[in-house]
C-alpha cells in the first residue's frame, strides 16, 4: 500500500528488513518494537508474515497486536492486507481485529459483505460484527450500497448463514430508517 509519497524512515526500513529476514528471533524483536512505537507502514509486512504460514509461533501475537492498533490511518493498510492475502483459518481472527480495534471501517462495508459470503461461519460472524459496528458511521450511500450487495447475493447464502443473513439485512435496513434524510 506504500505510495510514491510515502517515505519510510530508517527505523521503518530496518524493521521491514528484520521482518523479511526469515529469522524468527528478529521477527519477535520487531513485534516488540511495534508494540511500543509502531508505524502503520509496517502493518502489511506483519500481515504478510501471518499469510505466509511460516512463523506459526508469532501469528497469533501479530493478530493480537493488530487489535490494539488505534491509529485511524491504519485502516487502509488493514483492508489492503485483508483483500490481498488468503489467511485461511486465521481470517476470522483478522476480521475480528477490525471491530476489536474500534477503528472506523464504514468506508469499506463492501469488503466485509464479501467476507460474510465467502468464508466460514466464524468469519461471517466477525464480518457481521464489523458491519454492525461500522453502520453508525456510514453514509446513506454506503448503507444503500451494502444493502444492494446483500440483496443481490442472496443466492450465495448457505443454509447455516440464512438466520445471520436475515438479521444483517434487518440491521442495515434499520440503520437506514434511523438515518436523518434517508427516506
Amino acid at each position: 500500500m506504500e505510495n510514491k509519497n510515502t517515505k519510510l524512515s530508517n527505523e521503518e526500513k530496518l524493521m521491514i528488513s528484520k521482518l523479511q529476514s526469515g529469522k524468527l528471533s528478529l521477527i519477535v524483536e520487531v513485534i516488540r518494537e511495534v508494540k511500543v512505537n509502531g508505524s502503520v507502514l509496517i502493518i502489511p509486512y506483519l500481515f504478510e508474515i501471518v499469510a505466509s504460514k511460516k512463523f506459526a509461533p508469532v501469528e497469533d501475537d501479530i493478530i493480537r497486536l493488530m487489535s490494539d492498533v488505534k491509529k485511524k490511518d491504519a485502516v487502509p493498510y488493514i483492508i489492503e492486507s485483508i483483500k490481498k492475502y488468503n489467511f485461511e483459518e486465521k481470517m476470522a481472527g483478522i476480521v475480528a481485529v477490525c471491530w476489536q480495534s474500534r477503528l472506523d471501517f464504514s468506508a469499506y462495508l463492501p469488503v466485509f459483505v464479501e467476507l460474510f459470503f465467502q468464508n466460514d461461519y466464524q468469519t461471517s460472524i466477525e464480518a457481521f460484527t464489523v458491519i454492525e459496528e461500522a453502520l453508525p458511521n456510514a453514509t446513506v450511500a454506503q448503507k444503500i450500497e451494502c444493502l444492494k450487495i446483500l440483496e443481490k447475493n442472496i443466492s450465495r447464502v448457505s443454509e447455516i448463514l440464512k438466520p445471520l443473513y436475515n438479521e444483517l439485512i434487518k440491521l442495515v435496513k434499520s440503520s437506514l430508517d434511523m438515518t436523518p434524510g434517508s427516506l
